[in-house]
């Protein structure tokens, strides 16, 4: 029997729809979040955050919202038996009017081709509906046109491999694009 983890790690990308039945609870709870100024991928040091992929995001959710952080974090569990460990789940808002000044986006939706390492698993949970702002996957990072594309859907996840290659899509016609980026390990 193939276990999830094993699926994810050979590039399969898995789709949960329905994911969390506190979702209208959690979209409420977003908006009351604290966000501060940031940039992707923070690893590296840029002039300006407009020279990468400008958002905001809240500080680690364990530390802003303790209760929802477990919620999502055992939710997430139940999908694998062996033990999450280094989990990392933060709220993350960005705007069509930041990504158009952005270097990220000056070849169009997609943002900067990267992985996610050393995280060997990532996950997204949107909170908006869009055929164009969800993530892309690519074979390789320098390829112009993702292998595949996953729209967003609120309250659908999209759990991969950490060390595939994807960017962030955005969708023009939405100002706010409000996601749960997670990354973590197995024991």
């Amino acid at each position: 029997m193939i276990e999830l983890k094993d699926t994810i790690e050979n590039g399969s990308i898995i789709t949960i729809c329905n994911f969390l039945d506190v979702y209208d609870e959690l979209n409420a709870r977003k908006e009351n979040y604290e966000y501060e100024e940031t940039y992707q991928p923070v690893v590296y040091p840029y002039g300006s955050r407009f020279h990468a992929y400008p958002c905001y995001e809240t500080k680690p959710l364990e530390l802003v919202d303790v209760e929802m952080n477990n919620t999502i974090r055992n939710k997430v569990q139940k999908l694998f038996s062996q033990k999450i460990i280094d989990w990392q789940c933060r709220v993350r808002l960005s705007l069509s009017s930041e990504m158009k000044k952005s270097g990220a986006f000056k070849d169009g939706n997609y943002g900067f081709v990267h992985t996610d390492k050393p995280h060997n698993f990532a996950g997204v949970l949107p909170f908006d509906q869009s055929p164009t702002g969800g993530t892309a996957f690519f074979e390789y990072h320098w390829d112009k046109i993702p292998d595949m594309t996953h729209g967003t859907y609120p309250n659908r996840l999209i759990l991969y491999s950490g060390k595939r290659w994807h960017a962030a899509g955005q969708d023009f016609n939405l100002e706010k694009r409000y996601v749960i980026p997670m990354f973590f390990n197995l024991a």
